[in-house]
């Protein structure tokens, strides 16, 4: 019996860890959302990396970079404006059609 009651328990101690944990990815997501509209606005013309984090209000370091500006362009929102030297300290970014598109239909 206690080991139906414990198995019980964990099972409920998962399943709010679950709505927890989505309700974070989902504010986060969010904060994701309404921070590509600004990238995508900004860089209808090519951008720096520094001046894309600076538009948005977020600290200029790495983590910043791959939060936003490497998921985007993962996703296809954004490009490298000479994706020969993606690591290039001269590096800028612009939209893409799809950035366009998203762009259009969120208008």
């Amino acid at each position: 019996m206690k080991q139906r009651e414990a198995l019980t328990l964990m099972n409920l101690n998962f399943n709010n860890y679950h709505k927890y944990t989505n309700h974070l990815l989902s504010a986060e997501q969010k904060q994701f959302d309404k921070y590509r509209k600004y990238i995508l606005q900004f860089c209808r013309e090519a951008q720096s990396r520094c001046a894309i984090l600076n538009h948005i209000g977020v600290e200029e370091n790495y983590e910043n970079y791959k939060k936003y500006i490497v998921k985007m362009i993962n996703e296809r929102y954004l490009n490298y404006t000479d994706p020969r030297h993606p690591q290039s300290p001269k590096q800028t970014f612009i939209i893409t059609q799809k950035g366009l598109n998203y762009l259009k239909a969120i208008s």
